[in-house]
């Protein structure tokens, strides 16, 4: 929705904050702490369809779904410690059209996953 800013960091947690009605600041809504093991260097906030991507050096890619001040998980890959993104994920990228996550690892491959 208008306002809404994700981020995410070192710490492998994902937060959601949202601009004030006047303006003058950001607040926390919510937050997904431990989403990944490690540093999240990628992010992806869709507002439309309110579908946030996260992906990491732990080679996991992780779709959330952002409803009533929450963020749910829907998808996600790697889970299994047998990652194709042995050195993590470094870019992301969601075509809502098409339904694909694009992401790209230091290996220089390009991967489509469907979500």
């Amino acid at each position: 929705s208008s306002g809404t800013v994700a981020g995410a960091g070192l710490d492998g947690s994902v937060h959601v904050w949202r601009l004030q009605e006047d303006g003058s600041a950001l607040r926390t809504v919510c937050s997904a702490v431990e989403a990944h093991q490690g540093w999240i260097r990628a992010l992806s906030y869709h507002a439309p369809t309110r579908i946030l991507i996260s992906a990491g050096e732990d080679g996991v890619l992780r779709m959330w779904k952002f409803n009533n001040e929450e963020l749910t998980p829907i998808a996600s890959t790697g889970d299994d410690g047998d990652s194709s993104e042995t050195d993590g994920i470094l870019a992301l990228q969601y075509q809502s059209s098409d339904q694909l996550v694009l992401s790209s690892g230091s290996d220089g491959a390009i991967r489509v996953w469907r979500s």
